[in-house]
């Protein structure tokens, strides 16, 4: 059985950092110009001192939108590529941006033919920065998100997905590449779907359930 569900896609929160860009560049315009037209020396000081920390602010908020719209751009893509790939095989459960109160959205709900469920996290990573010893503070708040929800959702497995990643030397070999029960892999939704049919379609232990 092959299923989709929709989440919340009126959820856009890179629209709010564009509305912040847009006023405060045009703080930074009245600003420059207030200044400069009063022919005062310390009024223009200070007219350029604002304009140029309001033109930083707007530059910083439009820079977050945009990583932000890209970041739902390149989930919604790998999302659906994948719900594809997994349509070949038959008795797969594909569930997506499915509501957990409290906990957020998961991206991915894959519940395979033998009653494994998996939650898959996209993001649109170009690098995961993970070694032997130390991760960055970006990849453990992916990770603890991920671990987040698929303990609420009762998962099996919880992996983090990047579609466009590149792994490093050592995590081509399997090394430094996830924590915590929550595995991180890479590939295209082509090829990735192989690798969640095989987790999902697991034998569960009796512990497990």
């Amino acid at each position: 059985m092959f299923s989709r569900q929709r989440g919340n896609t009126a959820f856009a929160p890179w629209r709010q950092e564009f509305r912040y860009a847009a006023v405060l560049a045009g703080l930074a315009v009245v600003a420059a110009w207030q200044g400069l037209s009063s022919g005062r020396l310390a009024t223009v000081a200070a007219g350029l001192v604002l304009s140029v920390a309001f033109t930083i602010g707007a530059r910083y908020a439009w820079a977050s939108g945009r990583r932000r719209w890209y970041g739902k751009h390149v989930e919604e893509w790998a999302v659906a590529e994948l719900i594809a790939q997994l349509g070949r095989w038959r008795k797969i459960r594909c569930d997506a941006g499915v509501l957990v109160p409290g906990h957020g959205d998961a991206d991915l709900l894959v519940t395979g033919k033998k009653g494994a469920r998996c939650l898959v996290e996209v993001k649109s990573y170009n690098r995961w920065y993970q070694g032997f010893w130390s991760m960055g503070a970006r990849e453990r708040r992916s990770i603890a998100q991920a671990l987040d929800l698929a303990q609420a959702l009762g998962c099996d497995e919880a992996v983090v997905w990047l579609p466009r990643g590149r792994p490093t030397g050592i995590q081509r070999i399997g090394l430094g590449r996830g924590k915590g029960g929550v595995k991180v892999m890479f590939g295209n939704p082509a090829g990735f779907a192989y690798k969640i049919k095989r987790l999902s379609n697991r034998k569960l232990r009796p512990k497990d359930g």
